[in-house]
């Protein structure tokens, strides 16, 4: 799958995302208010594995995406659209040095326009922590 916004590519991850992945993934401030991570190497590229096997599920149960920036071609994150029947949940991570400039927005908007053209839910539901520092 792929999806374009004005400054975005949305993509399905491919093998060689790992490392790229892993530049965040890794970071103890990325991971501080997450359920998993810091990630050694291994664990990233389990996670890229297992995310590219869930894309050739029938029918597809899991959405993780690779952000990239369309003019530079850089992975700098990742989004994706939580199956939850009958809601959805969106969600985003991204390397601390593009925090700040409205990628998680446009990635979480990307995503959003996705889930209404091509899942039924019954809402989604937005959750904020005023614990989590992003400046």
């Amino acid at each position: 799958m792929r999806l374009e916004t004005e400054r975005l590519l949305i993509r399905d991850f491919v093998p060689e995302d790992w490392e790229s992945v892993h530049q965040y993934a890794c970071n103890e401030s990325v991971c501080r208010y997450t359920m998993w991570g810091p990630n050694t190497e291994q664990q990233t590229k389990d996670y890229i594995a297992q995310v590219i096997a869930a894309q050739t599920q029938a029918p597809r149960q899991a959405y993780e995406f690779a952000v990239v920036l369309r003019e530079e071609g850089r992975l700098i994150g990742g989004c994706g659209i939580g199956l939850n029947a009958p809601n959805g949940e969106i969600g985003y991570c991204f390397h601390p040095g593009y925090w700040g400039c409205g990628y998680a927005t446009e990635a979480a908007k990307a995503m959003l326009l996705l889930s209404i053209s091509s899942f039924v839910f019954n809402y989604f539901q937005a959750v904020f922590s005023n614990v989590l520092a992003n400046p």
